[in-house]
């Protein structure tokens, strides 16, 4: 009969970047992965040069975990490179490539950096011929705005109440229960002026609008905003 198992001690913050280097180096994907949450718990940035580099290999397999990688560290030193990396041309192409655009802009959501709002922006706006994930991808793109508000961000604040007016009723829905997301924690920190531009959705002519902005205003009363809750009342 075996004894207690020794807990595995967590490596130093040079230690991890540096596995991490020497594994990248190696091709041990696997093993690279497992060395993520370590990597989000120390944020040690001596690990940025390497998926840096490793963001732009040219193997999906390698960029989605530079991208994974990026995300754990939350630096907002990464937000240029992974915006370049989404809007370039060859993402679009080949296996994975939608997998790929997801995981990016999801990466872009956890660093949360309010920096990145006006790219997000020429990404949603941009048009390309033959583009079949652009709708999917724009939907993505309003919850990411969506996280970088949960984070405080005021520019992607205010892009999502203009959202809340666009033409396609998907993105107006999107918009409504992503900003009531951004307050799910704070909600009664939510300007007086979006509260009022949420409100002015109960005009919208589309029934799966309305039902979105109900669903929001229920969710932010439940968590305590008065506001909301009055509304119920």
């Amino acid at each position: 009969m075996t004894g207690p198992r020794t807990p595995r001690r967590m490596a130093s913050p040079a230690k991890a970047a540096g596995d991490c280097a020497q594994l990248l180096r190696r091709g041990r994907l696997a093993d690279c992965y497992e060395l993520l949450p370590q990597l989000g718990v120390t944020k040690d940035c001596r690990a940025l040069p390497v998926l840096r580099k490793l963001l732009t290999c040219g193997e999906r397999t390698r960029e989605e975990m530079a991208v994974c990688g990026l995300a754990a560290l939350g630096d907002p030193a990464a937000i240029p490179w992974l915006l370049r990396k989404i809007s370039h041309p060859a993402i679009r192409r080949g296996a994975g490539s939608q997998r790929l655009q997801t995981a990016v802009l999801d990466a872009i959501g956890e660093i949360g950096d309010d920096a990145a709002t006006p790219g997000l922006m020429r990404l949603f706006q941009r048009e390309i011929h033959g583009d079949t994930f652009r709708r999917k991808r724009r939907l993505i793109i309003i919850d990411v705005l969506g996280l970088i508000a949960q984070q405080g961000g005021n520019q992607a604040l205010n892009e999502l109440a203009t959202l809340m007016e666009h033409p396609d009723f998907c993105f107006r829905a999107q918009a409504i229960s992503a900003i009531a997301g951004a307050f799910f924690n704070r909600p009664n920190e939510i300007p007086g002026e979006i509260f009022e531009r949420l409100l002015a959705r109960f005009r919208d002519s589309n029934l799966y609008v309305q039902n979105a902005l109900i669903g929001a205003l229920e969710s932010l009363a439940d968590v305590g905003c008065r506001r909301a809750a009055a509304l119920f009342n």
